[in-house]
């Protein structure tokens, strides 16, 4: 075995360091040497425990054992933190002196020796340390106390503070039969980097422990917020959709009470506009979630415009008079036309209240060429959409915040505040620009640019061609309607069997697979609610289909999973038709799927 290296102190005898040195240096200079070896770890971000046995192994390399002594929550008593004998000696002292380590806890001022380190932060030096061991443990027969510490090497003894900052939080005790009063200073050292090194490990477990504190106040904080988000949505929705039962039961009232002869188109229109303006208040409670898929066809706005220049006529009020413009040129757009018509209907019943007295409300329609683009837009030719008003008009800082979500000018509970929000999301799916121009009192326009469509097949949308094509007979063909809402239900097999179609309806999927059991391969259509109570309706259909191989498939739903529910629909092939739909929407889909038009 070689002896030891010629430039490290002798790791057998600290006071024949400089002895083995060469370059002649003192023991305290290797303590130090040792000391910043020891400092790049400690300061390493290491734990607590990891700490005290980087000190006591560095110490224990010049034959030193090393207590840490830390003081209670109450600074009151010590306590040992860490022994650097290994524990095999440690249980040998324990079974001498018939006490456990961790039952050692005494107060500071029992020994002189401790009290000058903790209360007055003295560095002391201890040439014999049994007479402490023996006020510390005065129930200890004092034979025992000597082979203690001649076990653990408690002899001469160095003892410094261990401070937090300015606070003495415990001591550090370096002991062997080699120690002199000169070494206190580089066992001061120690207990100094230990110290801050255990200042550092306090503060970041602090800091963590707040970030933990901070984290759950943040979430509480978003809780509440939800919660009151949703309890004033709550109240606006109640609002709005109170109005629009009012509407639709005031106008039924009145259509029942009419005498014959007299004309009740303009009552069936508000209970229609209601039904429409319902649906829209679904789908932006829905937006708020997820954003919907688009059901792009290609269509011109001005035919859009024109469409909804007589449902707004009717419904706006005789003191609101609408005015369209048209520009020149074609103005074809590929987009979802029923949520390009929600837009547009939100602006408008947005100007509305911002004309509480009256006054023009017009909807413009124009190109926009590349050089009259926003910067926010790639290049290329835009239909632009106006929607101006003569209302009351927003200051700056109302315009900076319009667009928000859940921000509106009304008082609480007269409005959701979704319109606007909901309103861009939508023009910036259809990769559109969405801006707004007011002053108070002259005023508001709104501008959608939408990107031109160069497709020359254009349709005038659903609705215009529900006005001019009449729906199809149902031949005397069988359906089977699936749908757990009574009302639902017997409303749409009505207005089936007065389209020709003979109908079996069914509540649950008990009833359904009845129906099938009793009709058998005769339904040539089965139209089923995607969401039913206790069964799922994609997964009923499926199961009645092995039985149905011929029948066509029309799913219905008021709230549709996009990812999951449509991509299902999809892979079947089956046709999907949105909540709320018309009688026409109804019938078409039911006779193109029936016919093998899907």
């Amino acid at each position: 075995m070689t002896g030891p290296d010629a430039n490290e102190p002798s790791p057998r005898t600290f006071s024949t360091a400089s002895k083995n040195n060469p370059s002649g240096g003192s023991r305290s200079e290797h303590v130090l040497e040792a000391l910043a070896r020891a400092t790049s770890v400690m300061t390493g971000g290491a734990p607590r425990e990891e700490v005290f046995g980087i000190v006591g192994s560095t110490l224990r390399r010049f034959d030193l054992s090393t207590v840490v002594l830390l003081l209670d929550d109450a600074e009151e008593e010590l306590f040992i933190a860490y022994l650097s004998n290994s524990s095999r000696l440690v249980e040998q002292a324990e079974a001498l002196a018939g006490f456990r380590r961790d039952q050692f806890r005494f107060r500071p001022e029992t020994t002189d020796f401790h009290r000058r380190v903790v209360r007055d932060g003295e560095t002391v030096f201890m040439e014999d340390t049994t007479e402490a061991m023996r006020q510390i443990l005065p129930q200890v027969p004092a034979s025992a106390i000597r082979l203690v510490c001649k076990l653990l090497r408690f002899q001469s003894t160095i003892g410094a503070p261990l401070l937090d900052g300015d606070h003495i939080i415990g001591m550090l005790v370096v002991s062997s039969g080699l120690l002199v009063p000169a070494d206190h200073s580089a066992v001061r050292l120690f207990a100094t980097q230990l110290g801050a090194t255990l200042r550092l490990r306090r503060l970041d477990d602090e800091l963590q422990r707040k970030a933990r504190e901070l984290e759950a106040t943040r979430t509480q904080l978003l809780a509440a917020q939800r919660r009151e988000v949703i309890g004033v949505l709550a109240g606006c929705v109640a609002h709005d959709f109170n109005n629009l039962l009012n509407a639709i039961s005031l106008s039924a009232e009145l259509i029942d009470a009419a005498e014959e002869g007299v004309d009740t188109s303009a009552d069936l229109d508000v209970i229609r506009a209601s039904c429409d303006r319902g649906g829209n208040l679904v789908q932006q409670l829905l937006s708020l979630g997820h954003r919907r898929e688009l059901e792009p066809t290609t269509f011109d706005t001005d035919g859009m415009v024109g469409q909804l220049e007589n449902l707004l006529d009717r419904v706006l009020g005789e003191d609101i008079h609408v005015v369209v413009e048209r520009g020149r040129g074609s103005k074809l757009v590929l987009g979802d036309l029923s949520q390009l018509e929600q837009v547009l209907i939100n602006l408008a019943i947005n100007a509305r209240h911002a004309m509480p007295h009256g006054g023009e409300l017009t909807l413009a329609t124009a190109i926009r060429e590349p050089d009259e683009l926003p910067e926010e837009l790639p290049p290329g030719r835009y239909v632009e959409l106006r929607v101006r008003d003569e209302g009351v008009g927003m200051d700056a800082e109302t315009q900076a915040r319009a667009f928000e979500a859940f921000f509106t000018t009304r008082p609480r509970g007269r409005g959701t505040g979704l319109g606007l929000s909901v309103a861009k999301t939508i023009v910036e799916q259809h990769l559109g620009w969405m801006g707004v121009q007011s002053e108070p009192g002259r005023g508001t326009e709104f501008t959608i640019l939408l990107p031109r469509a160069r497709a020359a097949r254009a349709a005038q949308g659903p609705r215009a061609a529900a006005a001019t094509v009449a729906p199809a007979e149902g031949d005397g063909r069988v359906a089977l309607v699936i749908e757990d809402d009574p009302l639902v239900r017997r409303t749409c097999g009505r207005l089936l069997e007065r389209g020709g179609w003979r109908v079996r309806t069914a509540e649950n999927g008990n009833a359904a697979r009845a129906v099938v059991a009793e009709v058998g391969d005769t339904i040539d259509v089965i139209l089923c609610d995607i969401v039913l109570a206790f069964e799922n309706g994609p997964k009923l259909v499926e199961e009645l289909i092995g039985q149905l191989p011929r029948a066509a498939v029309v799913m219905t739903s008021g709230c549709l999973d996009e990812r999951a529910d449509r991509d299902r629909i999809t892979e079947h092939g089956w046709r999907f038709l949105a909540k709320p739909f018309t009688r026409d929407d109804l019938l078409k889909a039911m006779d193109e799927v029936a016919r093998g038009s899907r």
